[in-house]
């Protein structure tokens, strides 16, 4: 590609292709600079679509985690009365054994 070189009142050949040379180099850091722009807007719809997924994993572990808490508190809360009925159950054949003996 041919760099075009304008020629301005006052302004000397050296002059005018420095200010080709240095517009070159600019345009090229401008593109430089828009693709790793769109780099980075690409990687933050990337992070934040994984972070909405792990918040949503998350969110599914922890209430997993609620409902199987729940449950193990019912499971020891069903031993705990299962417990209390077998000592119960066991007072009472006390209490019976004993009173025959009395009687």
């Amino acid at each position: 590609m041919e760099d075009e070189v304008t020629y301005f009142s006052g302004d000397t050949a050296a002059m005018a292709a420095y200010a080709a040379k240095t517009r070159a180099i600019g345009e090229e850091i401008n593109a430089q600079v828009q693709s790793s722009i769109g780099a980075v807007q690409g990687l933050s719809s990337s992070w934040k679509g994984k972070a909405s997924r792990t918040y949503e994993g998350t969110e599914i572990l922890r209430q997993d985690k609620w409902g199987r808490n729940t449950d193990n508190v019912n499971h020891m809360s069903d031993n705990i009365t299962q417990v209390h009925v077998n000592y119960s159950d066991v007072d009472n054949e006390w209490s019976n054994a004993i009173g025959s003996v009395i009687n």
